[in-house]
């Protein structure tokens, strides 16, 4: 028979291992409970089809809303992305598409059909062959319209587009005023030869360059920047081609139309070379005769003679006045039509 003291060891002793065995459980319950919701995501897959011809459509992204956790859709347009939620949604871009999103709500598949954004696939480009919609267009075409170049007042087309189409450099060479501007698409592409662009206005190849032409009877503005741009012209568009369609009468209607602008020109302070005055001219002149040893000329023996003497920036930098007045008369009928553009600057 076990002691009394043995006896009483080991109820202490059986009480001690349910008390650790229920700390333990405990233990478990409450990591369980603290598990992050991304430890319990769900998977789901689903196709991304065209709305209007059911084809499978690759290279879709598909993104968690308000995550960065994505995936893309492969050739037969399938896909599979982990939620970290049934409530989850997600986004479907795709370029020429409308963007959707899809709440997943507790489902495993999620299928989806996109529609064309058919707004900006319709847009009329100008291009070598006439025109075509943007949907069609594979070259590296940009369009600007009257509608951006109306609000800028400047004498030249070329400064017009100064800043409003991506790998075109537009540079004035000298301070002439009405000089043409250098337009370089891409950069140079020649060495030796020019590396000017070819002007084609309504369809017609011109010489020269855009100094002829009135901002003011421009419609729209294409500019062809890769080889898309010889298909047509061959060696004469290596380094590009502005397309010019000038605005055109309309059938059974005439107008009138003037307008004129006026403003100054001023280079501002700000940039100018920090330039010496007379006295401090001549006290330079007379330092330097100095230091050299030689007799000061008499003409700079006393520099506080001279004061400030000639501001020349003031005198070559005078503000000028620049007025620009068009008048321009369309009219025309089903068989022919007429336009007329007179500009002054």
């Amino acid at each position: 028979m076990p002691s009394k003291k043995q006896t009483v060891g080991k109820g202490r002793l059986s009480r001690w291992m349910i008390s650790t065995s229920l700390l333990f459980l405990g233990l478990i319950a409450l990591q369980s409970s603290m598990t992050p919701a991304w430890a319990q995501e769900i998977q789901v897959t689903g196709q991304v089809v065209d709305a209007e011809g059911g084809m499978p459509l690759p290279g879709v992204n598909v993104v968690v809303q308000g995550t960065t956790t994505g995936a893309i859709t492969d050739v037969d347009g399938e896909y599979a992305i982990s939620v970290p939620s049934e409530s989850a949604v997600l986004i479907f871009s795709f370029v020429g598409y409308v963007t959707q999103q899809v709440g997943v709500a507790g489902q495993i598949r999620v299928d989806v059909a996109l529609e064309e954004a058919t707004t900006e696939l319709d847009e009329v480009v100008v291009t070598a062959y006439g025109t075509q919609t943007k949907r069609t267009v594979t070259g590296s075409i940009q369009t600007v319209s009257a509608d951006v170049l109306k609000d800028i007042p400047v004498a030249q087309v070329a400064n017009q587009l100064q800043g409003k189409v991506s790998g075109v450099q537009i540079n004035q060479r000298t301070g002439t005023p009405g000089e043409a501007l250098t337009v370089r698409i891409r950069n140079a592409g020649s060495i030796n030869a020019s590396s000017e662009p070819l002007y084609v206005v309504d369809g017609f190849p011109i010489d020269g360059d855009l100094t002829g032409i009135n901002p003011e009877e421009i419609e729209s503005i294409s500019i062809l920047k890769d080889a898309s741009s010889t298909a047509l012209y061959g060696s004469r568009g290596a380094n590009g081609v502005i397309l010019i369609e000038t605005k055109s009468a309309k059938a059974g209607k005439t107008e009138i139309n003037f307008s004129a602008y006026r403003g100054v020109q001023k280079l501002p302070q700000r940039g100018r070379v920090d330039m010496m005055n007379g006295q401090e001219f001549a006290q330079f002149k007379k330092e330097t005769y100095e230091d050299r040893g030689v007799a000061v000329p008499e003409a700079f023996q006393n520099p506080a003679q001279y004061g400030e003497g000639t501001n020349w920036y003031d005198i070559m930098f005078q503000p000028a006045t620049i007025q620009d007045y068009t008048l321009s008369f369309s009219s025309g009928t089903e068989k022919a039509r007429a336009s007329v553009v007179a500009g002054y600057t």
